[in-house]
């Protein structure tokens, strides 16, 4: 097989945080024949130099510095750079497995054909897998151009939409440019590609990592420029027309009509009234039906029309949460649908502090999911008059973006409400001037907001940072969990340990415990703090019980989980845990120490020493008795 020269094109525009894995898993890849071209989209943030760096230590990486002008315009940039037989496109905050390029290369060279396709794998930056948007799976096979664009009316669609799975030959691109200037610049251009190629090859392995930043929250305004995904669909239909392609034409038609009518759902018309009526007026000319297929296109809509079900959806939910809200009430806003438990059970406990600190109050829970979608129409249901919840957690700063995100989303929404945000770390990496700066004008434009912090290192980082703004200390809120839970007798021991990017426990580590465990006879399994299913208010407290009771039903926990931690306190089970590189294990565990049951360790030197003493542990752990009036004060405004 030839060793040919593959141009890899990656598009930059901040995303430091992000940048360094891209690179890395690029230059790692088993095909080294590769050029990889850094485009830098007028970046204000970090990645320029970043770019320069990888420049200078690898000659294979080229960087180009460009005004902004949006994703298309850095590809077709690339696209002119490219000296490579072959073109892959890579999103700067995504990365790739290190055979990717080898693979798909040896599919398209052992075929002959122009373009490979290879699947995708959708993760959170935390690792977790997140559902695919495709509903059918990827599969080997060797597609003609007329069976790759069937393939675009078909669920498994983004696969094949999407312009970064795949390998292209140089050539297709001679006469293809991505729209500048647009968004939904893939289905512009992609019906255009498979035109081009003779022959297309399929591989069914996730070769691509497609990282979900911002766990698909904070779209609640729906953008007008989605209109350009309207006319990508009308491009489609009048390509297909051209091609005489029927059943493309019938779906893209579909696919124009339904998002048109999703658009004048969702935009602000009286703002938009030029741009909607002309999409109107451009969808109505473009009506390819008569008589004879009203009933298909009837049946397509009973079908598919998923934005019609999900208003449905939200009418339901609005109806049953907010039916004769009439008296002012307390409002936990953007609450987790996933299945880390330790962020649900953070959700439970704050249910059951609210509900003891106002009885009388009804409490109202939007789900994230919901409050993403239709942000601005449950706005209309609150008023100023209802207190804003912010759950708990990990999420003040940048060790989770998007969740930082998230929060300052819902206090601008809400900044003339009271706001108290339930205990949270605070944790800023070097080089966040910027979002730190944000994120002061966001929290001193609140007219009320408190804000709790849960480790004394994260209270006095938010007190130096953020003088301005109402902060306190206190506990975790799952420490004021009391689990009411069957005795069983304990056996064994329960690991838990992080595979995300707070992950501190080597391999060896881990590998060392389990062989002192096994060498002295002592049984133990595997668990974790996070589930893969949805969790949300209908099924939280019966997942949280269920994994109590695992927890209880242990003689011994070692973790590097905060969360499990603190399920081995509320649940009375001795635990080792080790501390992570944001130190908020060991600062919660500062709020516990005197429990001898618990220990935290900063390594993992002695390990075994500790299992064997602390499966001899006789010490009763005392209940931790959690601050609740602080937490009525602050609530009750007498702080």
């Amino acid at each position: 097989m030839v060793n040919e020269l593959i141009s890899i094109i990656v598009p930059v525009y901040n995303v430091e945080r992000f940048l360094d894995r891209c690179i890395k898993s690029l230059m790692s890849q088993t095909y080294q024949n590769v050029e990889i071209i850094l485009v830098d989209d007028g970046s204000t943030d970090n990645c320029p130099q970043i770019c320069d760096d990888f420049a200078k230590k690898d000659t294979r990486i080229r960087a180009i510095h460009k005004a902004n002008g949006g994703l298309s315009s850095s590809r077709n940039v690339g696209i002119d750079a490219a000296k490579g037989e072959y073109i892959s496109f890579v999103d700067s905050d995504d990365y790739v497995a290190a055979d990717m390029i080898e693979r798909a290369y040896r599919a398209i060279a052992s075929q002959n054909a122009d373009l490979c396709i290879f699947g995708i794998k959708w993760i959170y930056e935390n690792g977790a897998v997140y559902d695919k948007v495709a509903s059918s799976p990827m599969c080997d096979e060797i597609l003609t151009k007329s069976q790759a664009l069937d393939k675009l009316s078909r669920s498994d669609y983004f696969y094949y939409v999407t312009s970064v799975n795949k390998l292209y030959k140089r050539t297709i691109f001679d006469n293809i440019r991505f729209p500048e200037g647009k968004q939904h610049e893939d289905e512009f251009t992609v019906h255009h590609i498979f035109d081009s190629c003779s022959k297309i090859v399929s591989i069914k392995e996730d070769l691509y990592f497609y990282v979900q930043r911002d766990n698909s929250i904070m779209h609640s305004c729906f953008s007008v420029k989605r209109i350009d995904g309207v006319y990508a669909f009308l491009d489609r239909c009048n390509y297909s027309k051209r091609k005489n392609l029927k059943e493309l034409k019938f779906q893209s038609y579909c696919q124009a009509y339904s998002l048109a009518m999703t658009c004048l759902r969702y935009c602000d018309f009286y703002k938009n009234k030029k741009k909607l009526k002309k999409m109107v007026r451009d969808v109505v000319k473009a009506d390819l039906f008569n008589l004879r297929n009203i009933k298909l296109f009837a049946l397509y809509f009973k079908k598919k029309a998923r934005t019609s079900l999900s208003l449905m959806k939200f009418k339901l939910y609005e109806f049953k949460t907010f039916h004769r809200k009439k008296e002012p009430g307390v409002v936990l806003v953007a609450t987790p649908q996933h299945g880390n438990l330790g962020d649900q059970a953070i959700v439970a406990a704050e249910y059951k502090l609210l509900h003891n600190i106002f009885p009388e109050k009804k409490i109202y829970e939007i789900p994230n999911g919901y409050y993403s979608a239709y942000g601005d129409l449950i706005k209309k249901h609150i008023t100023e008059k209802d207190i804003i919840v912010i759950d708990g957690g990990g999420n003040l700063g940048t060790l989770w973006e998007w969740e930082d995100d998230k929060i300052t989303k819902i206090i601008s929404d809400y900044k003339n409400n009271k706001i108290v945000i339930f205990p949270q770390t605070c944790f800023y990496e070097e080089n966040s001037a910027s979002r730190i700066k944000k994120n002061k004008i966001v929290y001193e434009s609140a007219k009320d907001l408190t804000v709790m912090l849960r480790e004394k290192q994260s209270y006095a980082l938010f007190q130096n940072l953020f003088p301005n703004t109402k902060s306190i200390l206190l506990p975790d809120i799952v420490l004021s969990l009391k689990p009411q839970i069957k005795n069983k007798k304990r056996k064994g021991v329960l690991i838990c340990f992080r595979n995300d990017r707070e992950r501190v426990v080597a391999n060896e580590v881990k590998k060392q415990i389990a062989d002192y465990l096994t060498q002295n006879g002592v049984e133990y399994k595997e668990s974790s703090t996070v589930i893969d299913k949805k969790v949300n208010k209908s099924n939280r407290e019966r997942e949280l019980k269920s994994k109590f009771e695992d927890f209880s039903s242990s003689e011994l926990v070692i973790t590097d989980r905060l969360h499990a931690m603190i399920f081995a306190a509320i649940t009375k089970t001795p635990c080792i845990a080790f501390d992570n590189s944001s130190k908020k294990v060991s600062g919660v565990y500062d709020w516990i120490k005197d429990n001898k049951t618990i220990l935290c360790l900063d390594d993992a030197d002695k390990i075994a020493d500790n299992i064997y003493r602390m499966l001899s542990c006789d010490a009763k752990a005392d209940d931790f008795v959690y601050p609740t009036e602080e937490v009525r004060n602050i609530l009750n405004d007498k702080n």
